[in-house]
């Protein structure tokens, strides 16, 4: 039960963080240079295949019912109460359960892949269909069961372990591909090596997981039923949480396409896409705590709670405000230099949209919060509240001021519910006056920030070159500056030395608490 890494809680977290945000970084920019060889290998209708069968599987994310998120909390729990054979019942619970979903979505790609025909004409295309969506249901299915292993891993907050074989499954994948592409193979030998290379990734996960939990035991008598109730008891409002974000996220483009035509989607999704990214780069860095919360909540140690709380709010707060700054200083000239002056228009979208994600996902430690302990129902049903709210907002807003009215649509219920009503839910569940959350720690660093980039504003927009070396100069400038200031500025010494403690290196961390205690 105890962490075999030598590092402290915060390190674990701080690697992890880091790991993710490198991984997405990885991942965006294979997709973004894969494509055009792809198309160019595989041809407009091959290619297409793979797309169809890529938005399939998007929904099978569904299928979990949010059993992922229940198994992480309640084995959390677990290990904060140090019970190993409540642990054991848990995970051998989630593996059965896992290992029927599995089952049951490879025998729905089955069917799936005997309805080829209604998509594909030519009888040599079925024929491949078919072999490459069953390979993938197949790699799909595996990895339900291995959700049991990776909820071990997070719960331990080894997430570097989870991150680190994503990136192996990554460059073997895209290796691989490239390589067999190359020598003429086609779509079905892509399905094959996805399958190779996650059953060996998955190989590695399984042994470095019992390494991590040696106490872990594979038996069926360890399952039980009452857990599984447990899961379900927990896991519907995941189910519906899950619902909602896909709603928020994937309606604008049917808003848009049915009020404006489909073109205009285009110049939309660019500005989307590049939020999406910031959402995603935020919720791989900050989202991680739910554990933790799980963890203190186990033995009562609310303190802890409301401490770590507030301090990663303050992180949070200031890496969604800095990363979104830069998006708003710095994104006209990427737009222009990325797609071209006559997509220019994205622009005023992007500012809607970015400014309601860097003020909405502040309260990314919230909802972590929330699922940790187990009081999420509210946050859920207020998220598909959001996600009603977004789609009649859009629809009336589209027709009075066109794409800008789909952002505002989207942008309205986002910052009210992310900004204003969970965090008052949240201070209220951990006994914290809503005064301290947005006077200690929201206002000084909107304050900061406004201020900070503002200045960037005045010195940096004669400068501004369309080249991604000056963009990427001034981005990094932004963030080291504006960082140090919150450093100094925003952070107690205790919080100091929180940060200090998210440093890997021994020495390192030393070093700063010794400088930090050094008198003036």
């Amino acid at each position: 039960m105890i962490n075999k890494s030598g590092h402290p809680k915060g390190t674990l977290l701080a690697i992890g963080s880091v790991l993710r945000a490198a991984n997405l970084f990885s991942t965006c920019v294979v997709a973004l240079v894969m494509t055009p060889f792809l198309i160019k290998s595989l041809g407009d209708r091959v290619y297409g295949m793979w797309m169809l069968v890529s938005s399939l599987f998007g929904f099978y994310d569904l299928l979990d019912l949010g059993m992922g998120k229940a198994v992480n909390r309640f084995l959390a729990r677990e290990i904060g109460l140090k019970d190993e054979r409540a642990c054991n019942q848990v995970f051998n619970t989630a593996l059965f359960t896992f290992t029927i979903i599995g089952m049951g979505s490879f025998l729905i790609t089955i069917v799936f892949s005997f309805m080829a025909r209604y998509f594909i004409s030519a009888p040599a295309e079925i024929i491949i269909f078919r072999k490459f969506i069953i390979l993938s249901g197949l790699s799909i299915a595996l990895f339900f069961v291995m959700r049991a292993f990776s909820g071990v891993l997070e719960s331990h907050l080894r997430y570097d372990i989870n991150v680190s074989v994503d990136f192996l499954n990554l460059v073997l994948r895209t290796t691989l591909i490239v390589v067999f592409l190359k020598k003429g193979y086609g779509l079905v030998a892509i399905g094959v090596i996805m399958l190779l290379v996650n059953v060996f990734c998955h190989m590695i996960t399984i042994i470095r997981t019992k390494k991590v939990a040696g106490y872990l035991k594979f038996s069926l008598k360890c399952y039980d039923s009452k857990q599984l109730k447990k899961f379900f008891g927990y896991s519907i409002y995941s189910f519906l949480s899950q619902i909602s974000h896909r709603i928020s996220h994937d309606i604008d483009n049917f808003v848009i396409a049915g009020f404006l035509g489909i073109g205009l989607v285009t110049v939309y999704s660019i500005a989307a896409r590049l939020v999406k990214y910031f959402s995603q780069l935020l919720f791989a860095t900050m989202g991680l705590m739910t554990p933790v919360f799980s963890q203190y909540e186990a033995v009562g140690n609310y303190d802890a709670i409301r401490e770590k709380f507030e301090f990663i709010s303050k992180i949070c707060w200031c890496a969604s405000l800095i990363i979104g700054g830069n998006i708003l200083l710095l994104g006209k000239v990427f737009i222009l230099r990325w797609v071209g002056p006559e997509y220019g228009a994205a622009y005023a979208l992007l500012i809607i949209l970015a400014s309601s994600t860097m003020l909405s996902s502040t309260n990314i430690p919230g909802l972590n919060l929330a699922f940790g302990i187990s009081r999420h129902r509210f946050p859920t049903i207020l998220s598909l509240c959001g996600a009603l709210t977004n789609l009649i907002l859009s629809i009336i807003l589209v027709k009075r001021i066109g794409l800008q009215g789909v952002a505002w649509g989207t942008a309205i219920p986002a910052v009210t519910i992310g900004l204003f009503i969970l965090p008052v839910y949240i201070c209220r569940i951990i006994q914290m006056k809503i005064t301290q959350y947005y006077f200690k720690i929201a206002l000084p660093v909107l304050s900061l920030t406004v201020v900070y980039f503002w200045g960037a504003w005045l010195a940096q927009r004669h400068v501004l070159a369309p080249g991604y070396g000056c963009l990427l100069a001034c981005g990094l400038l932004n963030t080291f500056a504006c960082g140090l200031l919150a450093y100094y500025l925003i952070f107690n010494n205790k919080e100091r030395k929180y940060l200090h403690a998210l440093v890997p290196s021994q020495k390192m961390r030393e070093f700063l608490d010794n400088r930090m205690e050094r008198p003036a």
